[in-house]
């Protein structure tokens, strides 16, 4: 008997013994969300590198935690959809920040090493802008080069939910259209 590869992933020989989460959710009434998290990002103060252009809240702890519950309270149902499909009860959300990059500016490897991080596409468009990549940190097995993922289907109000220990970064805006962003990092359980 001939088996081919479909068959050994149905049967006892083929078992995944690493599987890394990323969760993908459209966010809902995203023109009103949009609206408000536009407003939140005029009112905060912003950093610009050459590589691109972030709007970071920690200097001020009561600004950060401001944010935090206002970025929580918009994204409620959301944040309760990621709850169940991973079945767990808490989400506590401990940092926030928006991030512009406009032509040519792009976000280097970096990692969180901070539970789970969530990236919201705020603007986004598929065809002249990419999304996150990920660099799986176990190496291909069978020929020990780097492993990448790009999420398909980004689009506005996607929102994608992944371990903040993944290293991941983005590719250069070649569009005079800005990309932005509002991100998070949270504590589950």
């Amino acid at each position: 008997m001939k088996l081919i590869k479909e068959d050994l992933k149905n049967n006892d020989y083929y078992v995944d013994m690493f599987k890394i989460p990323l969760i993908h959710i459209s966010s809902r009434n995203w023109v009103e969300k949009k609206r408000s998290l536009n407003i939140l990002m005029k009112n905060q103060k912003s950093v610009e590198t050459d590589f691109l252009k972030t709007t970071y809240f920690n200097q001020k702890p009561e600004s950060t935690n401001d944010l935090c519950r206002k970025i929580s309270s918009l994204f409620e149902d959301e944040l309760k959809i990621y709850l169940e499909v991973n079945r767990l009860k808490n989400c506590h959300i401990a940092h926030a920040w928006f991030q512009q990059e406009d032509k040519n500016m792009f976000h280097e490897v970096h990692n969180h090493n901070f539970g789970v991080s969530v990236v919201c596409y705020m603007n986004y468009d598929p065809k002249i802008h990419t999304p996150t990549r990920f660099i799986s940190p176990n190496n291909n097995v069978f020929c020990g080069t780097t492993e990448y993922f790009t999420p398909d289907n980004i689009v506005e109000g996607s929102i994608i939910f992944f371990p903040s220990i993944i290293n991941h970064y983005t590719l250069p805006n070649v569009s005079d259209i800005p990309r932005k962003i509002v991100s998070w990092n949270m504590w589950v359980s």
